[in-house]
This record gives structure tokens, sequence and C-alpha cells, in this order.
């Protein structure tokens, strides 16, 4: 168990906003699993990433998947218009990056995700962190010894000095109303434009429970509906983090979290990503990922297994041009600050 006031702040807001999480998650699990479930079986959009997929499309005159066609024609919109410069308040450029987001702009697209996440956070630094100040200092410190005495004051002091940074960085965000930061929407956006952040924090699930969820369940249809294709597409771009996001939701081990509950624990599956991790492993990697691969192969069969590893190989080379991945950390953090 890491000691108190190891971790940084974003990571205590993010259990917090997961503890939250496995609170609805089994309303949503219905939701998830109900009409047109065929849609994102195991065997769907993701998982189709195999040399048939690609045949399909030759033979039918596309050149290119969907996805990635649809990518360049929105990219293709009038984005010669300059960005508003760094530091500007949302609050003042709101209305015209939405503006050009919906116009198809994914540069605006992207920035209006990315600064309005900024916001969310700090504001939730804002309102949690002093809570957990006032809840350390209710301890009874009479028995601490002198170590953790000192740990005391370090962990009240990094809280404070964390809502000191909170309450920097949350200047150019006042007069945002909370429909504004509200940001599975603005992260859907961004995300079918081509950002490539806003995919990975989109498929992830987490922004489905940063507010407004009840006002909109239209929310977890289009979550439904969205995110393997997104999945897809990232993979086609050759995305490391969105393929181990994958091997995480396939393995059972996120079943509390959206992107689980979608995929469902598909051993299988999770090995085809596993797999393909293990390919574009830098060193330092190799030794956990083989232990992985080791373990997860006494619960499957031969086909299944030699199934894997042709389809990683494809992927591989097809899409990542059979390099590996240009960091150890690649995957860790499925959701950038």
């Amino acid at each position: 168990m890491p000691r108190s006031g190891s971790k940084p702040h974003l990571l205590r807001i993010t259990i917090v906003v997961a503890v939250f999480a496995a609170v609805i998650a089994g309303a949503a699990w219905n939701l998830f699993r109900s009409d047109g479930a065929e849609d994102v079986s195991p065997t769907g959009a993701v998982a189709r990433t195999a040399p048939e997929d690609s045949k399909e499309r030759r033979a039918n005159g596309d050149a290119a998947p969907p996805a990635a066609k649809a990518t360049k024609k929105l990219q293709s919109a009038d984005i010669n218009t300059a960005l508003p410069p760094p530091g500007t308040p949302l609050v003042q450029i709101y209305r015209d990056l939405k503006a050009r987001a919906d116009a198809g702009d994914v540069a605006a697209a992207a920035r209006l995700f990315q600064e309005a996440q900024h916001c969310f956070r700090a504001h939730t630094t804002m309102l949690l962190m002093p809570r957990s100040a006032a809840a350390m200092l209710r301890q009874d410190s009479s028995k601490l010894d002198a170590e953790q005495l000192k740990e005391r004051e370090e962990n009240l002091a990094r809280i404070e000095q964390q809502i000191e940074d909170a309450r920097a960085e949350s200047a150019g965000c006042a007069g945002l109303t909370d429909a504004q930061l509200q940001l599975a929407p603005l992260a859907l956006q961004a995300a079918k434009l081509g950002d490539a952040d806003a995919s990975r924090c989109y498929v992830s699930g987490i922004f489905l429970y940063t507010g407004g969820l009840l006002d909109h369940p239209e929310w977890l249809a289009q979550y439904r509906s969205s995110a393997l294709p997104l999945a897809q597409a990232a993979i086609e771009r050759g995305d490391w983090a969105m393929v181990a996001q994958l091997s995480n939701g396939y393995s059972g081990e996120m079943f509390f979290a959206p992107l689980g509950q979608l995929l469902g624990n598909d051993p299988a599956q999770a090995y085809h990503y596993l797999k393909l991790q293990r390919l574009g492993a830098r060193e330092a990697s190799v030794p956990r990922l083989d232990e992985e691969l080791a373990a997860a192969t006494r619960e499957l069969s031969v086909e299944q297994i030699a199934e894997g590893d042709a389809w990683a190989q494809d992927v591989f080379l097809r899409y990542f041009g059979g390099q590996p991945t240009s960091s150890d950390r690649a995957g860790n953090n499925f959701c950038p600050n």
C-alpha cells in the first residue's frame, strides 16, 4: 500500500472519480450491453484489424479505412485561422473554439478539450484538496513518532502547495458554466476529428463521470457506439497507448470502468493486444510482458495463441511499421494531463 502523500494530486482525484464510477457502473452495464450488442462484441471493429478486413475494403474499392478517410476529410476543413494566444481566459474564446470545432477544425477542438480538461481538474483540486487537509488535521497526531509527524507535515505542505497551484491555474477558468466543463462531449468531438489525446481519454470512459451524465443518458449510447471505432482509428494511426488500453480492457482488470464493461473479459482478445505490446516493447518492458504472456497463454488453446500471434504480427507491420514504441512507459497514462 503506498504511503500517504506519495502520489501526485491528480492521481488522488482520479481515484475519487473512479470510486464514483464504480457506484454507477452497474447501471451503465445494461445500457452498454443492450440493443445492438453484436456491434461491440470482442470480434467487432477493434478486433477485426486483421488481413481479411483490409482485403474486404480493397474488394469494395476503398483504399483506406473508413475512419482514416473520415479523419482526412475533416482535417481538410478551413483551419488556417490562428488559434487564440495561449493564456487567453477560456470563457473569452469558448464559443469561438466550439464553433470552429463544430465546423471540423481539429486544432480548435483539441484546444477546447484540453483547456476545459485543465479547468475541470483545477476546479476539482480546489474542491477536494482542502477537504483532504481538513481530514488530516482532524486526525489524532499525539501517538505519531518523529518520522510520522514529519511525513504528516510534508503531506500537509504538499496539499497546501497543490491548492495554491490550482488557484493559480484556475485564474483563466473563471466564468465558465458547469455545462461548459462537461468533458465527455468535448472529448468525443475532438476524438472524432482525430486528436490522439482526446481519443485515449474518451475510450477510457472516465469522462462519463465528470458531470452531466444523469441529464444526458444519451452519452452512454454515444460511448457504446463510438469508443471501439475511435480505438480502431487510433490503432491504425500507430497509437501504442491505445494498444495498452485495449489490452487492459479485454483482460478484465478494468471491469468497473466503461471500457472494461464494453469489452468484457476476453482472454483471447487480451492476448492479441498483449502480444502486440510485446512486439513493440523496448528492452525495459520485455521481462514484464514476457511474464504476462506466459500467464495469458495458460488460459488459451494452441489455435487461439497462433491466431493472436498472427494478428499481432500483421498489425505490428501494417500500422506500426515494425518499429517499437518510443517510450518504455507508453500506454501507462491513458488520459494525459
